[in-house]
């Protein structure tokens, strides 16, 4: 596959049977989910959602709306071979990913097996603070608050000037696209997040409205980017929550 595409799979394995689709947080990249293809059973292909203006793809016009992302996401999607596959998403990716669960289902598409929203408030619950119409100075203020930031590298005039357009079009998206999505999806949620995080509780759990089958929440060391700070951690916890899903899909070959 493409290395510049919008879902790359870095180490495509033909008979896997089950693909792990991951979505990285506002300003994130596929560097994040990369190493995990060598750490993953034999059983899970890796594939990841890598956006324009950042990593492998920095120079291209970020989205600046869901719903254009999405589509785009969609038709990717659709191209892939077919294999079971499991939605992970984190902070901003778990809103990307529900969104594209939202167009799958609305087209009566293949639904994955599994979601997991790591990080993220569900997506139903109203933003308290707007980021994206802030002045640069403010922004950066703002992100610093962000529990796990890297306050440093944001300090840095160099950085920041490299970071700033993808995050700025990142939060402009999950801040102007509220859902108003009321069903309940049909497969099984898991959630993830940080003992450190500053995510409250009860809108974690506000996930579970939008599924039929959930768990409580499986609780990682660390704060909001525990998936970089923590990853054996969090690959250990994603494939316990993952277990059930995958030896009933076995049971039944």
């Amino acid at each position: 596959m493409n290395r510049t595409s919008l879902i790359y799979t870095p180490k495509p394995l033909a008979n896997a049977r089950f693909r792990l689709l991951c979505f990285s947080y506002a300003g994130g990249n596929s560097a994040t989910f990369l190493p995990w293809a060598t750490l993953l059973p034999s059983t899970i292909e890796l594939s990841v959602v890598q956006l324009p203006g950042r990593g492998v793809r920095y120079g291209e016009p970020c989205y600046n709306d869901l719903q254009s992302l999405t589509l785009d996401l969609f038709n990717a999607y659709k191209k892939l071979p077919h294999k079971d596959t499991i939605f992970f998403g984190h902070s901003m990716g778990a809103r990307v990913a529900f969104e594209l669960l939202i167009m799958l289902r609305r087209f009566q598409s293949s639904l994955p097996l599994h979601f997991i929203a790591s990080a993220s408030a569900a997506p139903t619950i109203p933003r308290e603070t707007i980021f994206h119409t802030l002045s640069d100075e403010d922004f950066i203020r703002q992100l610093g608050n962000i529990s796990g930031a890297p306050k440093a590298a944001l300090a840095n005039p160099e950085i920041a000037e490299l970071a700033l357009p993808s995050l700025r079009a990142d939060f402009k998206i999950i801040e102007t696209s509220p859902s108003g999505y009321r069903g309940q999806m049909p497969m099984r949620l898991s959630i993830l997040a940080g003992f450190d995080d500053r995510i409250r509780t009860e809108d974690l759990l506000a996930w579970q409205a939008l599924f039929r089958s959930t768990t409580d929440i499986n609780w990682i060391n660390g704060g909001h980017f525990f998936v970089d700070a923590q990853r054996d951690e969090t690959i250990s916890v994603l494939l316990d929550t993952l277990t059930p899903t995958l030896e009933t899909v076995a049971a039944a070959l």
